[in-house]
């Protein structure tokens, strides 16, 4: 049996919906599995598990980690692989979350499995409806539904190896005993959808100061690299800095004491190194932030009437420019995170 998972979304997106392929995998254990996903980090995730035996990179110039957008010699690649995996004859494709969408429908429907699982489309034989009330990892589950699959096991995966690992061992060592990661930054098309970076810093020294802990701040490509500006000009304590591929970085999470992050993929990849997580919600859906029921405690919000269907950012998801002052971050105080942060590490 050969079946193909389409997974066209971020980083975040796909460990969310890796409990529903590891769940396809267990009930077909004898069935080669290939993934289709976007670059950027997205084939990290799951390259060298057990889960997935070929990674397909679908070259997509709207979804890129810095404005540079790539070459038009690498798009152009993409028919092409389409056509590929089109004669490879799949029995099965499902496409997780997000799928509902004609663009996603369609290129499911022009791979053309003899049965194509997803939301919401004719272009799908076995069409699941979107429950948009669901968390997005039990969303993906729903598609497991005409499978007859069941879910048994919920928590989401991140591959890393013992050269990984290695790695954070190294990189780590003499560096002290009780790390925090903390992630500033996010996808630079949603600059809105950040806590105050002096607030960071802020939270940092006393930390620091509090519990003698080493703060570690991730940067990616989308980051724009504030705290390398200046001599670290918001910090009294001089952060460690961690620039990685995505494996090496989540093998360092995993030697986290506790992660601290705007909501973005590498908190997700921190939730699935099983370290525990303040995801630092602002405008941002209840529904596409931690699922497990810990850090889903951790989470720091700011209870506002204008949190709901109403908001602009959700529903232009912060590609647009606010017409609010975005008191949904700013009203996130220092004091609010430490005290989660504190309950953690006491």
């Amino acid at each position: 049996m050969k079946i193909l998972i389409i997974a066209l979304a971020g980083i975040g997106d796909l460990v969310m919906a890796t409990p529903a392929i590891k769940a396809i995998k267990d009930a077909h254990l004898k069935a080669k599995i290939d993934l289709l996903t976007l670059p950027y980090g997205n084939e990290e995730v799951l390259k060298g598990s057990k889960y997935v035996d070929n990674i397909h990179i679908f070259i997509d110039r709207t979804h890129t980690l810095t404005p540079k957008k790539p070459s038009v010699f690498k798009t152009i690649q993409t028919p092409f692989l389409l056509t590929k995996l089109r004669f490879k004859r799949y029995d099965l494709s499902v496409s997780v979350h997000p799928s509902s969408s004609f663009k996603l429908a369609f290129i499911a429907k022009f791979i053309n499995a003899k049965r194509r699982i997803g939301f919401d489309s004719k272009n799908y034989t076995d069409p699941v409806q979107l429950n948009k009330k669901l968390h997005k990892v039990e969303r993906s589950f729903k598609l497991l539904g005409p499978l007859g699959i069941k879910i048994k096991d919920k928590k989401q995966h991140f591959y890393i190896d013992r050269e990984n690992k290695e790695f954070a061992e190294n990189f780590l060592k003499d560096k002290g005993s009780l790390f925090i990661g903390m992630h500033p930054g996010g996808y630079w098309k949603r600059q809105t959808k950040k806590w105050p970076l002096d607030r960071f810093a802020k939270l940092a020294d006393r930390l620091n100061k509090d519990f003698g802990a080493k703060i570690l701040v991730f940067e990616g490509p989308s980051d724009i690299g504030d705290w390398e500006q200046g001599d670290f000009e918001y910090m009294k304590t001089k952060p460690i800095i961690v620039k990685a591929n995505l494996k090496n970085v989540a093998a360092i999470i995993k030697k986290c004491s506790l992660f601290i992050s705007n909501d973005t993929g590498v908190m997700h990849i921190a939730e699935a190194m099983d370290v525990p997580v303040i995801d630092i919600l602002g405008w941002a859906d209840f529904l596409s932030g931690p699922h497990y029921e810990e850090n889903k405690k951790l989470i720091a919000y700011k209870d506002l009437l204008c949190h709901n269907d109403d908001c602009q950012m959700l529903k232009t998801g912060g590609k647009t420019k606010p017409t609010c002052n975005l008191e949904c971050y700013k009203g996130i105080s220092v004091e609010d995170v430490y005290n989660l942060a504190k309950g953690v590490l006491k």
